[in-house]
């Protein structure tokens, strides 16, 4: 965990949390994960609640400081019918990847609000109540930077980096 590239301290304590869940060879149950445990994380914890058969996402809890951004509260909204939500496919496409590789993730990415286009740190962590198929991705974000939009010549989201971490042993082998 010492050589994970996380920058911010909140989600170095959010993965270190993450880490200390579950059992060998499991991923861990969201419902052992208390944020409050986690000096900093609360109102900044993006939650997913991941459906299969067809994949879909759905925004269980949308951080209150994400909602002051967006003026708006996406919590019980699907992530495929937020039609002017301007990274939707880089969102959807990186949970995708979170549901299917089961590894934690942090990613420097850009995103959009009404007012700005703002870079942040972001920590994807799978959780998964059987031990084994990702049922939940919990996010912690952290801004890095934040302009307006007025004036930006290509207001466009992206991706900047993303690197999967390392699984620790409770993890095991990502599921088939």
């Amino acid at each position: 965990m010492a050589d994970a590239p996380i920058r911010h301290p909140m989600l170095q304590r959010l993965y270190a949390a993450w880490c200390g869940l579950g059992a060998a060879g499991a991923l861990p149950s969201f419902r052992r994960f208390d944020p409050v445990e986690v000096p900093g994380a609360l109102g900044q914890i993006l939650v997913v609640a991941v459906e299969r058969a067809p994949l879909r996402f759905r925004y269980r809890v949308f951080p209150t400081r994400l909602t002051a951004l967006m003026h708006r509260e996406l919590t019980g909204h699907y992530v495929d019918e937020i039609d002017d939500l301007p990274e939707r496919d880089l969102v959807l496409e990186r949970m995708a990847r979170g549901a299917t590789d089961a590894r934690p993730t942090v990613m420097i990415r850009t995103g959009r609000t009404p007012d700005y286009l703002i870079t942040f740190e972001s920590l994807m962590l799978p959780f998964a109540d059987d031990g084994a198929a990702v049922d939940t991705l919990a996010f912690g974000m952290e801004p890095i930077e934040r302009r307006e939009l007025s004036g930006l010549a290509d207001p466009t989201p992206r991706l900047i980096s993303e690197i999967a971490l390392d699984r620790p042993p409770h993890a095991g082998a990502p599921p088939p």
